[in-house]
């Protein structure tokens, strides 16, 4: 005798579906738009020692010849404060040893051709040991050697003048003033 198929379960009581009215897409009254995603690279803050105070390593940019500090994208399989290292042999020719911790960061805004984009720049303290005889952009920039106090004026992006107010600030001997004058000492 053949057995006969095992009897379907009746399924669970359901509650019966309820009609409901289809969803109605409103227009905002204001026109948003898209956010852009803020890119990241990695910048070297060359710094050096001359007569006890510290100087810091600006250079120029190639297309609008504005004051910054060596920056670029990161490197594939290298970590973010050795791609500043190499940013700063580079586009400045100055070499040392770089701090493995970001000591600040800033934004701005990256020229394209058709557009702008939002660059986050985390900043790497580059401890200079040696100045390059030859390096990849000579020629290519302008670079200058300043006390922090008076770089903080000269660069554009308000965050990164504010990296290097902070670096005057601990600066001994440092030009609080920005006119380039060291300040009297206090009297006696």
């Amino acid at each position: 005798m053949t057995k006969s198929p095992t009897p379907l379960k009746p399924a669970a009581k359901r509650k019966p579906a309820v009609k409901r009215k289809p969803a109605v897409k409103r227009k905002s009254a204001v026109k948003r738009e898209p956010v852009a995603k803020t890119l990241h690279q990695v910048a070297a803050l060359p710094m050096r020692r001359r007569d006890g105070r510290i100087e810091v390593c600006l250079i120029t940019t190639r297309t609008t010849g504005r004051w910054t500090v060596p920056k670029g994208w990161p490197m594939k399989g290298r970590k973010d404060f050795t791609a500043a290292r190499i940013e700063a042999e580079q586009e400045a020719g100055v070499t040392g040893k770089p701090g493995k911790k970001p000591i600040g960061s800033f934004l701005y805004w990256k020229r394209r051709d058709a557009h702008f984009d939002l660059v986050r720049v985390a900043v790497y303290p580059l401890d200079v040991t040696r100045s390059l005889e030859t390096w990849k952009e000579k020629g290519e920039r302008q670079i200058r050697w300043v006390d922090p106090g008076d770089a903080s004026i000269v660069v554009e992006e308000p965050g990164l003048a504010s990296l290097l107010m902070k670096i005057n600030a601990a600066n001994p001997q440092a030009d609080t003033s920005g006119d380039g004058r060291t300040p009297a000492p206090p009297p006696a």
